[in-house]
């Protein structure tokens, strides 16, 4: 999956819409993106990276990380974003 950096008003809106389905203390919209059917890895990555352009979006992930007890694998993640550059 290859991310275009930095999202549109709408892509973004729909990023925290996804984010909050996950737990994460967001709003947003659910607005049609081209990002269909991602793992919750490839949703984190593309918030990270995400993140360069809206730094909001760091604290509601530091705060995401911090309240769930979530069972993610570091080399699964290097792996995604190791192989998937965005295209900026």
């Amino acid at each position: 999956m290859k991310y275009t950096l930095p999202l549109s008003l709408n892509h973004q809106t729909r990023l925290y819409w996804e984010l909050s389905q996950q737990g994460a203390f967001a709003t947003g919209e659910k607005k049609s993106w081209p990002y269909q059917k991602m793992t919750l890895h490839h949703l984190l990555i593309l918030a990270i990276l995400q993140s360069r352009y809206d730094p909001r979006l760091m604290s509601l992930l530091v705060d995401f990380f911090i309240r769930k007890n979530l069972d993610l694998n570091p080399v699964t993640f290097k792996k995604i974003s190791k192989h998937k550059r965005p295209s900026l």
